[in-house]
């Protein structure tokens, strides 16, 4: 019990010094010192630039897509596809039809990469 007596009575001492030192320990600015912050001011909202009349859509590189290597975008580009999204929209039985060796689920899921990637 003693000890508890001890060791309760040594850490209200603690207590009692740093609060007695409490400003040298954590000193307290001058607010004369203190540099007030510049106003708020509200941001001014852009106007949005024109948009140009008729910009050329720039083809997507489908070889970027798993399975579709120069020669298949070489047939995909003659049957007018060189997008993704036109890849997406596409039917895919008859891609399949028209690219030997494509099968339709083969086609859907280099749809699905054109979706991501698009």
């Amino acid at each position: 019990m003693k000890r508890i007596v001890k060791l309760v009575s040594f850490v209200a001492g603690l207590g009692a010094v740093s609060w007695l030192l409490k400003d040298r320990l954590v000193p307290v600015p001058d607010p004369s010192r203190l540099e007030t912050p510049p106003p708020f001011k509200r941001p001014t909202p852009a106007t949005p630039a024109a948009a140009p009349e008729s910009e050329p859509v720039a083809d997507d590189d489908l070889t970027a897509i798993n399975g579709i290597g120069p020669s298949t975008a070489a047939k995909l580009a003659a049957r007018g596809i060189t997008t993704f999204a036109g890849l997406a929209a596409a039917d895919p039985d008859e891609l399949a039809d028209e690219i030997q060796g494509a099968s339709a689920d083969q086609v859907r899921g280099w749809q699905d990469q054109a979706r991501n990637l698009g």
